[in-house]
């Protein structure tokens, strides 16, 4: 089901996009709204806390991927108009944001730095998913400012996540989905901080360079020309 949404959604938006015209700006994106994920599980908290914690941080886990995907899917299908510089103002400030680098999948297992690893990683997913929403509206209000463009080389394209474990999957499942869903983190947030930096060249940059207010204070005469004869001085 989930699969039809986005391909309806990628349909509907591929023909907005088309209907553009260069400069225009477009209608509200609507970006989907991403819901935060519940308290992330820590195994230096009691038993009881953990235990309750893991199922119900598991389980969320599957429609938080889902939802940033959809989300940054819509986001790459508009092209922003590197032409329109848009108005003079104040450059506007990308939200806190620090790119996922841990290891996790890397590190021996089971071992007290595994252990610890999975903690962070738990604890990064729950920062993000209070982040991300404010992090796609900064892309957002770029697109509505500049407009969008029928084509463009390069497209505001960020990586996905990938489907992460279920608590319903045997050990192997589980732990082949938990190794690829670090690497993908670490490849979505960086292919965003890299994305950032790319709009921020493009459009966001713009410095109001104020008025020129230096004057010309020589003034050459060149005389007449008359063919190819100067009859006046240079004075």
């Amino acid at each position: 089901m989930l699969l039809n949404t986005i391909t309806d959604a990628t349909n509907v938006l591929e023909a907005l996009v088309r209907g553009l015209s260069l400069g225009g700006n477009p209608p509200s994106i609507n970006i989907p709204i991403i819901d935060e994920l519940p308290v992330a599980p820590n195994r230096l908290t009691s038993d009881n806390t953990f235990i309750g914690d893991s199922p119900v941080f598991i389980d969320a886990l599957l429609p938080f991927t889902q939802q940033v995907n959809l989300a940054t899917t819509t986001l790459s299908l508009i092209k922003p108009n590197k032409w329109d510089m848009g108005e003079v103002v104040e450059t506007n400030v990308f939200p806190t944001f620090t790119t996922y680098s841990a290891t996790p999948d890397a590190l021996p297992k089971p071992s007290v730095q595994y252990v610890s690893a999975i903690d962070q990683e738990w604890a990064y997913f729950k920062t993000y998913s209070q982040g991300v929403n404010d992090y796609l509206s900064w892309f957002e209000n770029i697109l509505i400012e500049r407009g969008s463009v029928n084509s463009w080389s390069t497209s505001l394209n960020i990586l996905p996540l990938s489907n992460p474990m279920t608590r319903v999957m045997g050990g192997v499942d589980f732990n082949t989905k938990s190794i690829n869903l670090s690497e993908s983190l670490r490849n979505h947030t960086l292919s965003l901080q890299q994305v950032k930096d790319e709009a921020d060249s493009y459009f966001n940059a713009v410095i109001d360079m104020g008025l020129v207010t230096d004057v010309v204070d020589k003034v050459y005469d060149f005389g007449l020309i008359t063919d190819t004869t100067i009859t006046n001085d240079i004075g």
